[in-house]
């Protein structure tokens, strides 16, 4: 096969030591990417941009696939970009968001579950010992209260609530909310668990 021009790229999907994809879990390294690429001999360029801000939190200008590409990355919200150079020019970025959590592999025992995700009337978060569609460790009992705060997108706090000691589930009602991405910050003692949320009407 002989390929002409810049290479082409897919979009990069996720991979860890603990097995928790698509995330990029932030307790440990060996977060690595693939991605679809027309021209085997490339080589590759990634970042990371800080999400709302865009800055440019770290990047590698000899990343390769299957690699760890930055080490431990706090956890957050990222864009994660990647683009390819061969001999005839070089690609344009692409990109998708990415959540760095922290991971765990006994995290099937005492999560908390935020769902449906996108959401279009009723958000669900419970706190159990059943897996669901999103799940963060927090800590292994439900003896603390749990402060919610939900932001839009430009960082404003747009609800709050608390999950007191012993409780298990709250339902928020959002079907008045503007469709778009909002971030929820669950706080337990010092740990804080953070979420990207989509409304989608």
């Amino acid at each position: 096969m002989i390929n002409t021009g810049a290479p082409t790229l897919g979009m990069p999907s996720f991979t860890n030591l603990d097995n928790q994809n698509p995330y990029w879990c932030s307790n440990n390294s060996g977060n690595s990417f693939t991605v679809e690429s027309n021209d085997l001999s490339s080589t590759y360029e990634a970042r990371l941009l800080a999400y709302p801000s865009l800055n440019v939190y770290a990047s590698n200008n000899n990343a390769y696939p299957g690699f760890d590409v930055f080490g431990y990355v706090p956890p957050g919200y990222y864009v994660f970009q990647l683009r390819a150079t061969n001999a005839c020019g070089t690609s344009a970025w692409v990109e998708t968001e990415i959540e760095s959590v922290y991971c765990t592999s006994d995290w099937e025992s005492n999560n908390l579950n935020v769902y449906p995700n996108p959401v279009e009337e009723t958000l669900t978060i419970t706190y159990s010992s059943t897996e669901g569609m999103q799940a963060f460790k927090l800590s292994k009992t439900a003896s603390e209260e749990k402060h919610l705060l939900l932001f839009d997108d430009k960082g404003k706090e747009v609800k709050k609530d608390m999950m007191k000691a012993g409780e298990t589930k709250l339902e928020w009602d959002i079907k008045n909310f503007p469709s778009g991405r909002y971030f929820l910050h669950i706080k337990e003692g010092k740990e804080v668990v953070k979420k990207q949320i989509i409304i989608k009407h």
